[in-house]
């Protein structure tokens, strides 16, 4: 079950922003680009080891933030 806020250690870690290209199997590939044409980098921290389906792609911070509402997300970017 993921925790109703942010575990300290889902922010600690800081962003990789790498290559989607050069992405490992352990890396985050939660996309960090808006537009087709920007290079296509993905967040690139150590993804979540649970067994979750958004945790075969995601960090423990995306999980979090793709499965909780925008109205529980009211917290400061520390990213």
């Amino acid at each position: 079950m993921i925790p109703e806020e942010i575990p300290e250690q889902a922010i600690d870690e800081p962003e990789n922003p790498t290559l989607i290209e050069d992405l490992t199997d352990d890396q985050c590939k939660f996309p960090k680009w808006d537009k087709p044409n920007e290079p296509h980098f993905c967040c690139g921290r150590k993804k979540w080891k649970v067994p979750r389906k958004r945790s075969l792609y995601y960090c423990e911070y995306h999980v979090y933030i793709t499965t909780k509402s925008d109205k529980l997300l009211d917290i400061p970017n520390k990213l």
